[in-house]
């Protein structure tokens, strides 16, 4: 073989390369692509992202294993929220309510109503005078609904009314009206009598009780005529007998009619 014929094939020839040159150094020495660069100096290569996949589930599997498992509370319906999952403290019941009580404003007092006042005075102002002039007369006295009441004994009725009309300049001339009521419990029935003074049209009320056995209250047609047919309606529903009425009989029911409708304890089938 010639010495040209030698030359040409050893030119043909690789090098060889040194055994410490990096990947990327024997890449360009060999003609090939060069490779990703080093990390750091160091000639490591960064994972692939399967890799990467991989660690991460990885880290998600320890923490789903390290989290604390929320238990539901015993008997309770399994879509409820048990108390404090959404991060704050379960709130003890009835804490709004407390809450609201504590500051609610206590409510202002009602003021006295303007009628009271001259009901009060004016009780004082009668029941002075009848005690003054009949001491043993009144049983009791108060004011309902604004109205003075006195209840007075049935040997006085008559004399008290008389006295409220004409007596003293009290003036209660007008009879508004008579009523009974029975009270089968307390063994009574009891007659009211509402007198008015004109022109003031200031009211009280006298009030008088018999037993419901055999009830006998004296008659006022004496001291106010208009009592007439109240005092018959009285004793045609209820059954009290008014002593000198001038013509006590029914004046609803028919004559031979048995009982008293307006008795709690009337029945039409006796």
């Amino acid at each position: 073989m010639t010495e040209d014929r030698r030359e040409e094939q050893d030119s043909g020839r690789k090098e060889p390369q040194p055994k410490d040159a990096s990947p990327g150094e024997r890449g360009q020495a060999e003609g090939t692509e060069a490779g990703p660069p080093d990390i750091q100096g160091e000639g490591r290569v960064p994972p692939s992202r399967g890799g990467e996949k991989n660690a991460a589930s990885s880290e998600a599997v320890a923490e789903s294993v390290d989290a604390p498992r929320t238990v539901p509370p015993t008997g309770g319906h399994p879509g409820a929220k048990p108390a404090g999952a959404d991060g704050g403290a379960a709130k003890p019941e009835g804490a709004k309510p407390a809450a609201k009580a504590a500051g609610k404003k206590p409510a202002a007092p009602k003021p006295p109503d303007p009628r009271e006042a001259p009901a009060k005075a004016l009780l004082e102002d009668v029941l002075g005078r009848i005690q003054e002039r009949y001491p043993d007369a009144v049983e009791a006295g108060e004011v309902k609904k604004f109205t003075p009441m006195l209840l007075i004994k049935r040997e006085s009725w008559r004399e008290v009314a008389a006295y409220l009309k004409e007596g003293d300049g009290l003036g209660f001339r007008y009879l508004e009206a008579i009523a009974g009521t029975d009270y089968p419990k307390e063994g009574y029935i009891e007659v009211t009598a509402f007198l008015t003074r004109i022109p003031e049209a200031t009211v009280v009320g006298i009030k008088v009780r018999a037993p419901r056995e055999a009830p006998v209250v004296p008659s006022l047609v004496p001291v106010f005529p208009g009592a007439n047919w109240d005092e018959r309606e009285i004793y045609d529903l209820l059954g009290v007998t008014f002593a000198d009425h001038p013509d006590l009989r029914r004046i609803m029911m028919p004559d031979d009619w048995h009982g008293h409708p307006l008795r709690k304890d009337y029945s039409p089938f006796d």
